[in-house]
């Protein structure tokens, strides 16, 4: 006679009982649906266990109630999971009378969503199969308020302080962060923690909220105008636990040209004409002379003999003014290039150019 079954995630015997079910492990593909679904004999029992914190036991006691006209025999259970404790008593459920599913839960040591069914099957034919399913989260040990930080569109300019963000760590009962390698950022950001919690009190550590700061520092110079990395926080008691902040920025252009493409449409066979492109952007100081442009302000094509650029401070404050001079060829057909400007030895900005030379504007005389 069956007086009890029990289900162990280790596999080690937990309970104590006259017999014991051996768990078997459920495929997904072989859980009871269908026809006897339809027809009433598989009942689904839903338990919402809330939040738990990460490697907590959970206890819950589910009702199973025989409104049947026979009894109803525990014959075994199958599992999706090898994490909770489950006991069916009394393991022969008399009609009219309530049995009960003992359960334990314990709670992985990584966050995420908790989904966990279990089958129920009695021996007798006309019983119905029970599918006991926990529900619930599981908490990370520290989480972050904002979960992630954009800075948006920075400058770099020396003159224009940079943006901070404030965040809060909160940290569960029984965790502590490694402060020796914590926390870990890249170069361009800095982070600073501002409050900790009391390391110990009575009961020992307890965890608690940490607010930091964090503020960007982005070079002078960067191959993409995305700035994109993370703030990481490492737990003492496991060293592969952490806590990911991420945090990315956009980079304002050095420079930035109006018109940004050039197109001159169609020219005349040596015609000679002059256009503006007006640069400007945070690196340029509101005096920009010549004094300026000739220390950092280095301007190069691809018209060798057919462009000249002259490089002369802004009618505005903070603008530069590159005015081109241009040659058309003799020889009909498509002028294609680009000028490049470069600040510091930097590549900076690349302005596209095109035209069409036509032969039946050529100038007489």
């Amino acid at each position: 006679m069956w007086r009890g079954v029990v289900v162990h995630c280790s596999g080690i015997v937990c309970g104590i009982a006259t017999l014991i079910c051996v768990v078997v492990m459920l495929p997904k593909g072989n859980w009871p649906r269908g026809k006897e679904a339809e027809q009433g004999r598989l009942r689904v029992l839903v338990t919402d266990i809330g939040n738990v914190p990460l490697q907590s036991q959970t206890k819950r006691d589910i009702a199973i109630k025989n409104n049947s006209l026979i009894p109803w025999t525990v014959a075994g259970i199958q599992s999706d999971c090898g994490c909770a404790v489950y006991k069916v008593q009394p393991e022969r459920i008399e009609p009219g009378a309530i049995g009960t599913v003992s359960l334990e839960y314990r709670a992985p040591d990584s966050a995420g969503t908790i989904d966990r069914k279990v089958l129920i099957v009695f021996r007798e034919e006309q019983a119905p199969r029970f599918i006991c399913r926990i529900t619930g989260f599981v908490e990370p040990w520290c989480y972050a308020m904002p979960k992630e930080v954009d800075f948006g569109s920075l400058a770099r300019s020396e003159t224009t302080e940079m943006p901070m963000r404030t965040v809060v760590l909160k940290l569960k009962p029984g965790a502590e962060i490694d402060w020796e390698r914590s926390p870990m950022a890249p170069d361009w950001l800095h982070v600073k923690v501002v409050k900790r919690p009391p390391e110990t009190d009575k009961k020992g550590v307890q965890g608690g909220a940490i607010t930091i700061q964090i503020t960007p520092i982005p070079p002078k110079h960067v191959r993409s105008p995305k700035l994109a990395g993370e703030v990481a926080f490492q737990s003492l008691r496991d060293p592969k636990t952490r806590l990911v902040l991420p945090v990315q920025a956009s980079i304002e252009p050095v420079l930035s040209s109006f018109p940004s493409f050039l197109s001159l449409g169609i020219r005349e066979v040596r015609e000679r004409f002059t256009t503006k492109l007006v640069l400007a952007g945070p690196y340029l100081p509101k005096n920009v002379d010549q004094s300026f442009i000739r220390k950092n302000i280095h301007v190069t094509h691809s018209f060798s003999g057919r462009l000249v650029v002259d490089t002369v401070p802004g009618e505005k404050p903070g603008e530069l003014d590159a005015e081109c001079h241009f040659v058309m060829p003799e020889t009909p057909g498509f002028l294609m290039g680009e000028i490049d400007v470069r600040c510091e030895g930097q590549g900076v900005i690349a302005i596209p150019i095109t035209a069409r030379v036509d032969k039946s504007k050529t100038r007489k005389g």
